[in-house]
């Protein structure tokens, strides 16, 4: 809960009291008291009739003593107030209020226009067929009320409630009254006026107004020794008068007695007195105690009459007084002598309340601490509540501070939008100024860099414009079969006096003819054998001719063969014993075997064929033709023969494989 800061403003013809009042909940501290003189003329009638000047006096009072807070509790005297009980049958808030609206002119002598009214229920009445609650009425006139709210709205106050006196002060004396056994009176002595509360079982039962107040007495002291009002106000708080000195048990206070002597002239009654001195401090003390008898006796009649209303339920044991008694020496004892009761004068600050004045203010709260009990007891209750009970405070102006609070709320909630506004935008400025510095580097970067980038463009159109010709080249190349093995593995399958003159190569279907020249039956047979079991070729297709013609190739001429010229043409005939290969193109089965003679004769060679011997080397043909470059030998060539082959998937997998990735060939 925040910490709250409340005015509270009471004031009678000739004085008003200001304090400032601050706390959270229960707990209420004394920050600010002011007092000071309302000028003659401002009050007539219990009126306001000059607001200016009265709106002036506050003004100066709360800058003079520096109060902080607008918010204030005004208290009005229960002399221009009515507080009443009435009993009406239990029912809802709202009901309750418009029945004592329609019967108002039965509660309160005013006239329903001008009458300012609130209530509160006390308790429950049970009776025998109903339910009843019985309810404090208070009410003002309106046109008391308006002037006084204007000359506050004047001074810059906003007044958030209006009490009447006789409600508030007994509010800081809870010690005295609740769960009492006897009733308890309030006193409260002000200018004009003295109100008398009543309380008992912890309730308000009854007010009173009587016709004593310091005033009062600084008239009759006026009459006795002259001087004006601020002089006599002077003397008797710089000499305070002693009841207890002066009073005489035995004696009795006669308001008929001859007036002569109370009309005398100061001088004349100093020269009545005795030499010595001392006859104005008697005549001072002969007035005051004329007048507090006088009180005495009305407030008797007081009690009796509550005891009377109470039928001898509420006797009252106890009487509490506060106001304006500063000047009134052992009071508490002249008044429980008089009237036979226990008495407590509040001669201190409230319990309940921490003082922490300084300065001026301090000086004028010690011994006026009475004075400043109803001011204090409207403002602790405004800390101590949330909502304010028994408010006169005029409906209009409760709803003109709602509209008015609703009207700063709203500005206050724009202010707060457009403050987040402004804080959003700046932190969107703040990011936009610093996106702006880091595009003003990158494009610094950029700037540097953007040279080497258009020559990186220029070059990936020059390479994107030949990609199509690589890509044809390329698509060329993957159709091309792994020529390194398979030419190393026909230079190993050579056989001495066994060669292959040439051989031709089918790319769509992965075939091969060999077309060679063998010198014996037992050389072809092994050179079938190494090729039947190879890895990288199947037999498909053999036949073997006789060669019929007695003319070779010399070893040294420029042909494609290993070994020379082409034989002469003679009719192909399948081997036999050799399987002959299916329509489907399926190899041979690797079952058959090569028969050891083809019966077949060699050719006659003219000339003899010399004695020679073929070279040892099985790795390739390139080597036998070397070797017979060497030699101008004529070799007979006896068999002639041809084989159609296939190769290996894997071959042609890895030939595929080594090109891959180059298919879409982009930049």
């Amino acid at each position: 809960m925040a910490e709250k800061k409340i005015i509270g403003l009471d004031f009678t013809n000739n004085e008003i009291r200001m304090v400032q009042v601050s706390g959270k909940g229960k707990a209420g501290v004394l920050e600010r008291y002011a007092s000071g003189v309302i000028p003659p003329g401002v009050f007539q009638s219990g009126r306001v009739i000059e607001t200016a000047r009265f709106a002036d006096v506050i003004k100066e009072l709360y800058r003079t003593h520096k109060f902080t807070s607008k918010k204030c509790v005004i208290g009005i005297s229960g002399k221009y107030g009515v507080t009443r009980l009435i009993t009406l049958p239990k029912m809802g808030a709202a009901q309750t209020r418009d029945a004592i609206s329609l019967q108002l002119n039965q509660y309160v002598p005013f006239p329903p226009g001008d009458t300012l009214f609130d209530y509160k229920v006390l308790r429950e009445v049970k009776e025998e067929e109903s339910t009843n609650q019985e309810i404090l009425l208070v009410a003002t006139r309106r046109s008391t009320m308006d002037p006084i709210m204007k000359a506050l709205k004047m001074a810059g106050l906003n007044v958030i409630g209006v009490k009447i006196t006789t409600l508030t002060g007994y509010t800081l004396f809870e010690n005295h009254y609740y769960d009492a056994e006897q009733a308890v009176a309030f006193v409260d002595i002000r200018d004009q006026v003295t109100d008398i509360s009543f309380v008992h079982e912890n309730y308000f039962r009854l007010s009173r107004s009587v016709e004593f107040g310091n005033a009062l007495v600084i008239d009759k002291v006026r009459q006795k020794i002259g001087g004006t009002y601020e002089d006599v106000e002077e003397y008797l708080a710089l000499n305070k008068v002693d009841l207890l000195e002066t009073y005489k048990p035995t004696a009795t206070i006669d308001e008929t007695k001859s007036e002569d002597e109370e009309l005398m002239s100061p001088l004349d009654r100093a020269k009545k007195a005795a030499p010595g001195g001392g006859s104005t401090d008697k005549a001072v003390r002969d007035a005051v105690i004329r007048v507090i008898g006088a009180f005495v006796n009305e407030l008797m009649r007081s009690i009796r009459y509550f005891e009377s209303q109470q039928k001898r339920r509420g006797r009252v044991g106890k009487i509490v007084i506060y106001g304006n008694i500063g000047y009134l020496a052992n009071l508490k004892d002249y008044i429980a002598e008089q009237a036979g009761l226990d008495t407590y004068v509040v001669d201190s600050a409230p319990e309940g309340v921490e003082v922490m004045l300084g300065g001026i203010d301090q000086q004028m709260f010690e011994d006026n601490e009475g004075k400043a009990v109803v001011a204090i007891s409207l403002a602790n209750e405004a800390i101590r509540s949330r909502r304010i009970e028994l408010n006169l405070v005029p409906r209009e102006a409760v709803v003109r501070r709602k509209t008015f609070s609703v009207m700063k709320f709203v500005v206050a909630l724009y202010i707060i939008m457009l403050a987040c506004m402004f804080v959003w935008y700046a932190g969107r400025d703040k990011e936009a100024q610093q996106i702006k510095s880091e595009v003003a580097e990158w494009d610094r970067k950029i700037s540097k860099v953007k040279p080497y980038y258009d020559e990186t463009e220029s070059t990936k159109a020059e390479i994107n414009k030949v990609a199509p010709k690589v890509q044809g080249v390329l698509s060329i190349v993957q159709k091309q079969i792994a020529w390194i093995p398979i030419l190393e593995e026909l230079g190993l399958v050579q056989l001495p006096s066994t060669w292959i003159d040439e051989f031709s190569f089918d790319s769509n279907g992965g075939a091969i003819k060999l077309h060679g020249f063998a010198m014996y039956t037992s050389n072809v047979q092994r050179l079938f054998s190494i090729l039947y079991y190879s890895d990288i070729f199947k037999i498909v297709e053999v036949s073997l001719n006789k060669g019929n013609n007695q003319g070779g190739g010399t070893a040294g001429e420029d042909t494609m063969g290993a070994g020379g010229g082409s034989s002469g043409s003679a009719a192909s005939a399948p081997i036999p014993g050799i399987p002959k290969p299916s329509m489907s193109g399926q190899p041979i089965p690797r079952d058959f075997t090569v028969p050891d003679n083809l019966n077949l004769s060699p050719t006659d060679i003219k000339p003899p064929v010399p004695k020679y011997g073929l070279p040892d080397f099985p790795r390739g043909t390139w080597e036998i033709e070397n070797f017979w470059r060497r030699r101008n030998v004529i070799v007979p060539l006896t068999w002639e023969y041809d084989i159609e082959l296939t190769i290996s998937p894997q071959v042609l997998d890895t030939s595929a494989a080594a090109f891959e990735g180059l298919d879409n060939l982009s930049v």
